[in-house]
């Protein structure tokens, strides 16, 4: 039998810790060192962490203002995993107000060299198929719409009537004059029914076309309040996305501007953005969204960050 020299240990035995065969001696000071490091590291991240600039980003675009704090510690509580759509919730009504007020209102209305807005509705007749084949039917009529428009573009909600049919509201940008028998035949040879309904309104301004957006297109409602039941599209599989867009890229997305400004500017900022929406505390809130003119608010970013504590701008 072999003799082992002394503080010779053998290899460790799988699922025992490392230090399971060495001395009592040497096994406490592994022990005491890992503590040491472990402190040494703790320390490091803590120093670190006390050296992350916190600065605020204030974005601008069309009339929507964005702020948030980055280098602070985000919170999570609260936050949800985006999942299967069940319906037109008010994180998409968000969203979608959050994309129409993107736009460059300068650009929409009446006049040479701007987009002409107008209101559309679709609804079947007496009959009426599921919400997956409607969106089918939505496809069919929105090429057909875009080979007699081109450039044109705009926004589309779905809804469900109180009987249950598919009904469509859209914001159309740049589409032009299109007799309303033109659209009616369309839909109906496309739906295959001779009395399927459409209604087109144009509109004058931008300012309009949001007000339609806010009251048809981006309407909220509870569990079967009127015209805007959705529960069976809510359970109904394959019926995908409530809301979406046509033709994106001629949308007239407005300039975005972006700045970095300190944390005390964003707290400025922010109690502004309580005063106009409303709001009590903000101090567990570590960004904010308004609505508003992006120059106002750009100005408004400069005067504080320059050192004002007031300014004579109105928000």
């Amino acid at each position: 039998m072999a003799i082992q020299p002394p503080g010779f240990c053998r290899a460790p035995q799988r699922g025992l810790p490392l230090t399971a065969n060495l001395p009592e001696q040497t096994s406490r000071k592994v022990e005491q060192g890992r503590g040491v490091v472990n402190r040494e590291r703790s320390a490091a991240s803590e120093e670190a962490r006390s050296l992350v600039c916190v600065v605020g980003e204030i974005e601008c675009q069309g009339r929507l203002v964005k702020g948030r704090l980055v280098g602070a510690k985000a919170s999570r509580e609260g936050a949800k995993r985006r999942g299967l759509i069940r319906g037109f919730s008010k994180g998409s009504r968000r969203r979608l107000l959050d994309l129409c007020s993107r736009l460059d209102g300068s650009q929409i209305g009446r006049g040479k060299g701007r987009m002409y807005p107008a209101f559309l509705t679709l609804t079947y007749g007496a009959t009426f198929p599921s919400g997956k084949e409607s969106k089918r039917h939505l496809d069919s009529f929105l090429k057909w719409l875009g080979r007699r428009s081109d450039g044109a573009c705009g926004v589309w909600r779905l809804e469900q009537q109180e009987r249950g049919a598919p009904h469509y509201h859209m914001i159309l940008l740049g589409v032009g004059y299109i007799p309303k028998e033109d659209i009616q035949g369309a839909w109906s040879r496309i739906i295959k029914q001779e009395r399927a309904f459409t209604r087109i309104e144009g509109l004058r301004s931008a300012k309009q076309a949001m007000g339609y957006v806010a009251k048809y297109v981006a309407k909220v409602a509870d569990e079967g309040s009127g015209g805007f039941n959705l529960g069976t599209y809510s359970t109904e599989a394959g019926t995908g996305r409530f809301w979406g867009v046509w033709n994106r890229k001629a949308l007239p997305f407005a300039k975005a501007t972006r700045l970095t400004v300190s944390k005390e500017t964003f707290y400025r900022l922010r109690r502004a953005a309580a005063r106009v929406r409303g709001w009590g505390g903000l101090k567990q809130f570590k960004s904010f969204r308004v609505f508003g003119s992006s120059e106002v608010w750009v100005r408004l970013a400069v005067y504080y960050e320059r050192g004002m504590v007031s300014s004579p701008l109105r928000v």
